[in-house]
């Protein structure tokens, strides 16, 4: 890839794993192993990491002159969120000089509503893959893992099929970082869904499940499901 001209001052993002203020435990009735138990409960105390900082995106356009964009990128809470600067993305932080997990969660949540974000994936709204490039050692690629995005899941509007592409040049995190914790949204996603479709189903017998303890089920689930293979 052609060079292409970065901002003087580039402000490293940070990976940080937050553990939540309150921990509702799973119910235990569910489940006549202590072991799966505690699996269970364990399960409900993990959480995301936090991953945020510049990269180089693809720009859809073919005839755009530059063909590729630096953006200030925020992987939480299951989406990807980018804004054309870091400014853009938390403003009242540029008095410190650089954002914090804290900042970058705050506007992840309001995320739907900014008018300043250039683009987002809502992972939790449509399966996806990310992949390595195997030609370069910088670039991975986001795809839709049926091939098209679900509606409302991408904030593009001409594509549903679009393959988003990125480069790690000049980043502050080696494309490893990114991808791993790109993949463990993904996985995360794929969980809740799950979970959403048993609390729904006939197996709920109890009506008093909530969306946590169908969500500590399906990761004990997963699980069990790993050490069969």
């Amino acid at each position: 890839m052609a060079a292409v001209a970065t901002p003087e001052t580039v402000t490293p993002g940070a990976v940080e794993h937050h553990d939540d203020e309150e921990k509702k435990p799973a119910k235990t009735t569910m489940f006549s192993d202590e072991a799966e138990i505690c699996e269970v409960e364990a399960a409900v105390d993990e959480s995301l990491p936090v991953l945020y900082g510049y990269l180089y995106k693809k720009s859809p356009g073919r005839l755009r002159l530059k063909a590729w964009d630096w953006r200030f990128f925020a992987v939480v809470n299951m989406k990807i969120i980018w804004w054309k600067n870091q400014e853009s993305c938390t403003p009242e932080a540029k008095s410190r000089g650089r954002a914090d997990t804290t900042d970058v969660k705050k506007v992840s949540e309001e995320a739907d509503s900014d008018t300043s974000l250039k683009g987002m994936i809502d992972l939790s709204l449509a399966a996806a893959e990310v992949e390595e490039d195997k030609a370069n050692p910088q670039v991975f690629r986001l795809a839709p893992r049926d091939g098209e995005w679900a509606t409302g899941s991408t904030t593009e509007k001409r594509d549903e099929k679009r393959i988003y592409e990125f480069d790690c040049t000049d980043s502050a995190h080696p494309r490893e970082k990114w991808v791993e914790v790109i993949q463990e949204h993904i996985e995360e996603a794929q969980l809740k869904n799950r979970a959403r479709s048993a609390a729904g189903s006939e197996y709920w017998e109890d009506e008093s499940i909530d969306p946590q303890q169908a969500l500590a089920a399906a990761r004990l689930v997963q699980k069990l499901e790993a050490r069969k293979r």
